[in-house]
């Protein structure tokens, strides 16, 4: 049976390491320590320059992976309150050998989640599933059959390649959101009897309610559609807003969406992301709003990475990555009986 090793050592402000392979410490013939700081790295952004990130971590296991692809060791840590970026260290006794792989697994709270982990295969199947949106932010989960509670987002490392030789290098692995992070804003200021409107509620709807936690889609073609682990899709609650609201901001959580692109019949602008031309599984917002004569009508918003770059749109893309925070602004005043995205109740 494999003696795992767990240290808590003051924290380090250390290099971040690169794609090269690090060297460790040996500790006897068969074995090495491995000792890990850690840091949560900021959501990246999408067509925003706001740097704010869900960045706590709470507790952290540790998984290496020999040249074969087998499990060759794991650690354990875990700090009451949680801690912030750069304040957390892991020990973990592993195997020496050339190629191996490290992957970090924040917030699962579980010490015992791995313990059935054998091969990098079996890790890479593994996903964090729900029953419904809010239980994803409530951090009400299921991992590979167990029912967890968690403290904050599940952030996991891309696999970092070791060399377990001789020498002591601790070095930093770098903690991604598992999830996406999406802020809304929604305007609608009083104009005229036609223009005006005031909201009335909304809902987001299509919501994967299941995520892997390695970043499997991180080198695969963007282009190409993939669908939750379980197949399974769910809806937040309807918000309903009293009075004569005209502004409202509020965020939601999300496991990434990869619905890709659309070849047949692809929304060639913003006006055609309605549903005859998105993805089955594409998630939306649909927004409710009533007009100063008191009819009411819905909107519909398709969500998804509209450009690659600023000077390149592509409206028939409907991902939803994990790890970003996006920004989404609706604007209703300028909605009338013409535009596609909206119909009258």
């Amino acid at each position: 049976m494999k003696k795992y090793l767990i240290l808590f050592i003051s924290a380090l402000v250390l290099a971040a390491c690169s794609n090269e392979e690090v060297v460790t410490t040996q500790e006897n013939s068969e074995k090495a320590v491995l000792k890990l700081s850690l840091t949560a790295e900021p959501n990246q952004n999408s067509r925003s320059i706001d740097l704010a990130a869900d960045s706590t971590i709470y507790d952290c296991t540790i998984l290496t992976f020999d040249k074969d692809k087998n499990i060759s060791g794991k650690g354990y840590a875990a700090i009451e309150g949680g801690v912030a970026r750069f304040d957390m260290q892991v020990g973990l006794s592993t195997n020496r050998g050339d190629s191996c792989t490290v992957y970090a697994i924040a917030n699962t709270n579980n010490p015992n989640l791995f313990d059935n982990i054998q091969t990098y295969t079996q890790f890479r199947n593994m996903f964090l599933s729900y029953e419904t949106p809010q239980d994803l932010v409530d951090g009400n989960i299921r991992i590979g059959g167990n029912s967890l509670h968690t403290n904050g987002q599940v952030m996991t490392s891309d696999g970092v390649k070791v060399k377990v030789t001789d020498g002591i290098v601790p070095f930093r692995i770098k903690l991604y959101s598992q999830c996406a992070k999406i802020k809304f804003t929604i305007n609608a200021p009083t104009g005229d009897a036609i223009n005006g409107f005031r909201l009335k509620g909304y809902q987001m709807f299509c919501v994967p309610l299941s995520g892997y936690l390695d970043n499997r889609y991180k080198n695969v073609n963007p282009e190409t559609p993939y669908e939750a682990p379980e197949g399974n899709y769910g809806n937040y609650q309807r918000v309903n807003l009293t009075g004569d609201s005209t502004v409202v901001h509020f965020t939601y959580y999300m496991a990434e969406s990869h619905q890709g692109e659309v070849l047949d019949n692809p929304a060639k602008s913003v006006k055609d992301r309605t549903a005859a031309h998105a993805p089955e599984h594409a998630t939306y917002i649909e927004v409710y709003v009533a007009d100063m004569e008191g009819k009411t009508g819905t909107y519909r918003y398709y969500l998804g990475n509209l450009t690659t770059d600023i000077n390149n749109s592509k409206f028939n893309y409907y991902n939803i990555l994990r790890g970003y925070d996006y920004y989404v602004t609706i604007n209703l005043n300028d909605i009338d009986k013409n535009d596609p995205r909206f119909k009258w109740d």
